[in-house]
Formats: C-alpha cells, sequence, structure tokens
C-alpha cells in the first residue's frame, strides 16, 4: 500500500510539449509561404486529425506534405508524433531526428526524448531532454521530462533537482510538485513529500492521485482517519488504486 504511488507518466507530459511545438510551428511562418495555399491547407488538415486522433490519416498528410517540401521541420516533427502515438517508435525517431537537422529546437529535442523512453533507451532520453533546455532555458517540459526519468532510474536526488527548477519556471502547474513529492518520497523525506502533495491539491483540487499519495503518507504517520479520508477522495475522483488502501478502513 505504501508502494502505490504512481508517477505521472510522460505521455501527459509530451501531450503539453506537443502544444508548445505548435507554438515552435507557429513561428515558422516562411517554411509554406503565403504562395502556397494547398501547402498550407494541407499541413491544417494533418493538423485537425492529429488533433481528432485520427494519426493514420494524419501522418499521411505530413508525408504528402514532405514529398512536396522535404526540409520542412515541422512536418516531420508532426509526423514523427503521429508515429509515437500509433506505437512505431522506431519511424517516430527518425522523424524527429530530421525535424532537429532542420530546425534545432528544445521542442523537437523534448519529444525525441519521449520516444527515447518508450524505447527504455534512458541515458538518450536524458541527453535530448539536456540538450532541450540547453536550447531553452525556460523550456520546462525538459526539465520534467529528465526529472522522470531520473526517478523512474532511482536517481531521486537529481530528480528533485529538475523538479524543484521546474517549479521555478512555472510555480502554479500542480503537477510538478506531484512529481517532487513522490521524489521526496523515494528519498524518504515525508515531511517534504507530504508538503508537496498538499501543495498539488491546493492548486488542483480534483487531482485523484495527490489524494491517494498523501493519504499513503498519513497512513504511514498513524492518521489513519485522515488516510481514509484521502483514499476516499482519491477513489471519488476515478483513482481505482485507492480501492485496494480503502480496504483497511473497514477494519
Amino acid at each position: 500500500m505504501r508502494n502505490s504511488f504512481v508517477i505521472i507518466m510522460l505521455s501527459v507530459i509530451c501531450l503539453v510539449s506537443n502544444k508548445v511545438v505548435g507554438q515552435a510551428v507557429s513561428e515558422e511562418k516562411t517554411a509554406v509561404s503565403s504562395s502556397d495555399s494547398a501547402l498550407r491547407a494541407l499541413y491544417a488538415e494533418g493538423k485537425s486529425l492529429f488533433l481528432q486522433e485520427d494519426y493514420e490519416k494524419a501522418a499521411a498528410c505530413f508525408s504528402e506534405l514532405l514529398a512536396l517540401r522535404p526540409n520542412l521541420a515541422a512536418a516531420y516533427n508532426d509526423r514523427g508524433s503521429c508515429n509515437r502515438m500509433l506505437g512505431r517508435y522506431e519511424q517516430a525517431l527518425a522523424d524527429y531526428t530530421e525535424a532537429i537537422k532542420y530546425r534545432p529546437c528544445a521542442a523537437y529535442y523534448c519529444n525525441r526524448g519521449s520516444v527515447r523512453v518508450k524505447m527504455e533507451d534512458y541515458d538518450a532520453a536524458i541527453s535530448d531532454y539536456t540538450l532541450a533546455h540547453a536550447l531553452d532555458t525556460n523550456y520546462y517540459q525538459a526539465l520534467n521530462n529528465r526529472g522522470i526519468v531520473y526517478l523512474n532510474t532511482g536517481s531521486y536526488r537529481r530528480a528533485v533537482e529538475d523538479f524543484t527548477a521546474c517549479i521555478r519556471l512555472k510555480p502554479d502547474y500542480y503537477l510538478l510538485y506531484n512529481n517532487r513529492g513522490i521524489a521526496y518520497y523515494k528519498l524518504k523525506e515525508f515531511e517534504l513529500s507530504f508538503a508537496d502533495f498538499n501543495k498539488t491539491i491546493s492548486l488542483n483540487g480534483e487531482y485523484g492521485n495527490a489524494y491517494l499519495h498523501r493519504g499513503n503518507i498519513r497512513e504511514m504517520l498513524d492518521d489513519d482517519a485522515g488516510a481514509c479520508e484521502d483514499w476516499s477522495r482519491a477513489l471519488a475522483l476515478g483513482v481505482k488504486q485507492a480501492e485496494k488502501c480503502l480496504e483497511n478502513c473497514k477494519n
């Protein structure tokens, strides 16, 4: 029960990264000139299909676009995101690498890092996230993702350092406190962990995993009533892991 902490999955952060990619792409206004209305329409169709989660058709749009404009970094990146969502990680890796070749930017390195995590190439993922951060020190997604890799590979202190740096950049983003709370828990720094889950809940009272985590700490501190209250709230918010914890509350 005390090991039931659920680390936020990288895919969630990568969705945030994809939004930032949209901002990066918007800066490439010269990539598809004003006279290329057909190319612009094809690109817009691909983006729309991606948002509709029709990744196969979206990838086909970006492939067609690349056949016409083979040096368009944004199209490689977005096709890479389609391939990533379809589980075609080798193809996604190749696409992100091409995007980086034509336009090295933090978002593209971060996306490639997410694929390398899927491929369990953690050292290469850390390298990509580090390069992303070097290119844009305000790009908190890279630090957060690197922190999660450190967390999942047992480098808990490094994870705390990355999440703390993220919080300085984005102090109102609740998931960063949740992630750091897990890292503190792994380091057995329970008071700091408890404080981070409190902060997570204060920023987003609908995030069920934070109640699960805080309940686990309360159970350790012999606050059974508080633990049961938190687990009940977690279950009400859809966290199925809380069911097992709540079995102890029946005694």
